[in-house]
């Protein structure tokens, strides 16, 4: 069963997320009011552990339309990798992501220096690390 899986590989993901933290930052990229609109269909949150110096971000489409370029800004420049994909074909999805990975771009966005530009599969969660910064 692909679930089974998914379940093992997320609670992995979430477990390096939380594994001795000194203090964690989190922070919702997307305002909740622009939640609202029919034009944004996905939410995204950012956590910062700074004993470990880890950035992550979980970005969420809600929606089951794929969404091809939709920019979200980020707190720092280098390489976001695609640590987990929930439509990936490895659990049965469409196979809808990044290529492993996204590197920021001067961008503006959500009050953001930094911005990546993302392909969101539909009814999915993707999570990035950053990865290497400049």
């Amino acid at each position: 069963m692909h679930g089974h899986g998914l379940c093992i590989d997320a609670t992995v993901v979430t477990d390096v997320a939380a594994a001795v933290v000194v203090r964690v930052g989190v922070q919702n990229l997307v305002p909740q009011s622009a939640l609202r609109h029919a034009d944004t269909p996905a939410g995204a949150r950012h956590r910062r552990q700074v004993a470990y110096r880890q950035q992550l971000l979980a970005v969420c489409n809600l929606t089951p339309v794929p969404r091809s370029g939709w920019r979200i800004g980020v707190p720092q420049s280098g390489l976001w990798r695609e640590v987990l994909n929930t439509d990936s074909d490895h659990y049965g999805g469409s196979n809808v992501g990044n290529h492993g990975g996204v590197n920021a771009e001067p961008v503006t966005m959500h009050g953001q220096a930094q911005s990546l530009s993302l392909n969101l599969p539909p009814l999915a969660v993707l999570w990035f690390e950053l990865e290497s910064a400049p």
